[in-house]
């Protein structure tokens, strides 16, 4: 168990590798190509672009946590088949609710884009979304077989491809069309590599399949029951580390709306990094948790270390990486930075608890917590956020987030781990603050010797 898990881990740092550079090239890119303006109507509309994958209502997170918790072959295929129908519907809900999202921002003022047809753009985005929804669903099946190393290593291969045709297309005078041109390349080659490697154990598996017979709904009734805690999580989830750059469009012009996305698209791409552990556990605690449990505690414990280290690093080092590598026209204030490292570091460091739950499939605690926390920070930064703009904002989600993850998940996990909760959250933040004092120390005198503007 510990080599498959090691494997999947080692897959999973290559794809957020590749993610990670394929983000910062990306950013580099927004900023020689595209104003903080323009960037600001466009980082909207690929947010929105984001919620498609939802439209699911949970059933892939439910079926491939079947598949994996299951050795039965009939049950296995049965499954597989009910998730192909699921998703060949939803390919065209997907068609039309991205059509119907991306029309609606269109008529928003201020998503309007002078020189630019600004309404067939987000149309051509909403419906390269949809497509890109579809073939991820069809790579998120490996998952469920247990094939977790290979699903990781497509998305490390299409977060390089994807940067690589958004930046000819950029150089090629395209435009803002270089977004869906590149959207549709990455879900052409998710769909070509997932179904490169899922036919040969198909069995003749349709690739499409829009069927309703009787088979189909007794397994949707069976399946719902986990499915929709499962979509609340899910949604929540995404909404919660999403609706804040919505919010910020409503209140703030769309270059702080844009500089606000930048500095949230580094720390989730670093979040992403940091957490690889964490995601490559879970389908292993679906399937014997007992015998993960020495394992998890390393996690536990490495994982507040380097959230910690990482914290500290960034608050003396994030606003002049961003000036420096984006352009001296996207400035991030320092009080900003802080509330959004605190925000991230609330966040990081409850990633193993979270996990823990998701491999034991309490979805409903996920959902509970979590929906309690976007209630409160989209409630405070609608208070806050029109008086005091992207501070009001961050504040507001700070707040909601821990209200929701600081002591909540860890409850859940203790509980079930038959631990201490005072225990748990004493030896999580002291090695956060052990990682973040000679994290911050470090970045500080580095700073002397960086390119990087001084705040």
């Amino acid at each position: 168990m510990r080599g498959a898990f090691l494997r999947a881990s080692g897959a999973r740092f290559f794809a957020v590798a590749a993610t990670l550079t394929s983000g910062l090239v990306n950013l580099k890119l927004y900023g020689h190509f595209l104003t903080p303006d323009i960037y600001g109507v466009v980082v909207v509309a690929l947010q929105i672009i984001s919620y498609l994958p939802m439209l699911d209502g949970g059933f892939r997170m439910a079926v491939n946590r079947r598949l994996l918790a299951t050795g039965e072959s009939s049950e296995r295929r049965a499954l597989t088949v009910f998730s192909q129908e699921v998703y060949s519907w939803l390919l065209v809900l997907g068609l039309m609710a991205g059509a119907i999202l991306m029309a609606g921002y269109a008529s928003f003022p201020r998503s309007h884009v002078s020189g630019h047809s600004t309404a067939l753009l987000f149309l051509a985005m909403g419906c390269s979304g949809a497509l890109s929804m579809f073939a991820g669903a069809q790579a998120g099946l490996l998952l469920g077989l247990g094939r977790q190393a290979e699903m990781a290593i497509i998305s490390g291969i299409n977060a390089l491809l994807g940067t690589g045709v958004l930046a000819a297309a950029l150089w090629t005078n395209t435009g803002l069309w270089a977004f869906p041109i590149s959207q549709l390349a990455i879900a052409a080659a998710t769909y070509g590599l997932a179904i490169g490697l899922l036919r040969p154990r198909r069995n003749s598996i349709p690739l499409l399949k829009f069927s309703l017979g009787e088979k189909f709904w007794c397994l949707f009734r069976d399946i719902r029951r986990e499915a929709w805690p499962a979509f609340r999580s899910q949604t929540s989830i995404v909404l919660l580390f999403s609706s804040d750059l919505i919010l910020a469009s409503f209140f703030c012009k769309p270059a702080e709306v844009a500089i606000y996305g930048v500095a949230s698209r580094v720390l989730g791409i670093i979040r992403s990094f940091l957490q690889t552990f964490n995601e490559a556990s879970w389908p292993f605690i679906a399937t014997h948790a007992q015998k993960f449990h020495r394992l998890q505690d390393w996690i536990t414990h490495v994982n507040s270390l380097l959230y910690g280290l990482a914290g500290g690093v960034l608050v003396a080092l994030l606003p002049g990486f961003i000036t420096w590598y984006m352009g001296s026209s996207w400035q991030l204030p320092a009080i900003l930075c802080w509330l959004l490292v605190a925000r991230f570091l609330v966040i990081g460091i409850s990633a193993p608890a979270s996990y823990y739950l998701i491999g034991k499939g309490d979805f409903r605690n996920i959902a509970r917590h979590t929906e309690y926390e976007l209630i409160s920070g989209v409630t405070l930064s609608l208070l806050l956020g029109m008086s005091h703009g992207l501070l009001g904002i961050a504040v507001g989600y700070l707040l909601g987030t821990a209200g929701g993850t600081l002591v909540p998940f860890w409850w859940h996990y203790a509980k079930l781990r038959e631990r201490t909760l005072t225990s748990l959250l004493r030896t999580a933040w002291a090695l956060t603050l052990l990682g973040f004092i000679p994290g911050w120390f470090c970045a500080r005198f580095l700073s002397a010797y960086l390119p990087f503007p001084h705040q």
